[in-house]
């Protein structure tokens, strides 16, 4: 019997190539949903104010102009507003890259976030980090100020609770 009259063979349709067996679909799936779920597992957690500043820092990169977008992460209003209008206009400055932002004091309802920006001669500039205060409104952290770090060290994080 040819091979392609045996059994084993998957049917071929004129001009298409026979379609992968279920197991190999199936393997596929399951390395893809491991290869997901291991990044999920692994990427590091921040802690909520942190979550918070690192979400206004990628709404910024991708230059959001949606002021709803950035409210629920500011106190004031205006500040999203304001955000959002200098993104739909363009006269807002793209930010630098930066590292992972890290809580540097932490009380049960208001924290510091550390932001330090990658240099960029781009961004002559543009302060080494920024500090971000936030207070917690309800289940989410709210910005409520920024200080610019310009020369010295900026803050340690802070230690881990336990």
């Amino acid at each position: 019997m040819s091979r392609a009259h045996s059994a084993d063979a998957a049917p071929r349709r004129a001009g298409r190539p026979a379609l992968p067996p279920l197991a190999a679909l199936a393997a596929l799936a399951v390395v893809a949903v491991a290869g997901a779920l291991g990044w999920f597992l692994l990427a590091p957690k921040l802690p909520a104010p942190a979550a918070a500043v690192q979400r206004v820092l990628e709404l910024r990169r991708s230059r959001s102009s949606d002021a709803s977008a950035y409210a629920a992460f500011f106190a004031d209003p205006e500040i999203a507003r304001a955000l959002a209008s200098d993104a739909a206009t363009g006269s807002g400055s793209p930010i630098p890259g930066w590292s992972v932002p890290y809580v540097s004091r932490s009380a049960s309802s208001s924290a510091d976030v550390v932001v330090l920006w990658h240099p960029s001669a781009s961004r002559k500039g543009w302060p080494k980090a920024n500090v971000f205060t936030l207070q917690r409104s309800g289940a989410s952290w709210r910005i409520t100020d920024a200080t610019e770090i310009a020369t010295g060290t900026p803050p340690p994080p802070a230690p881990a609770k336990r």
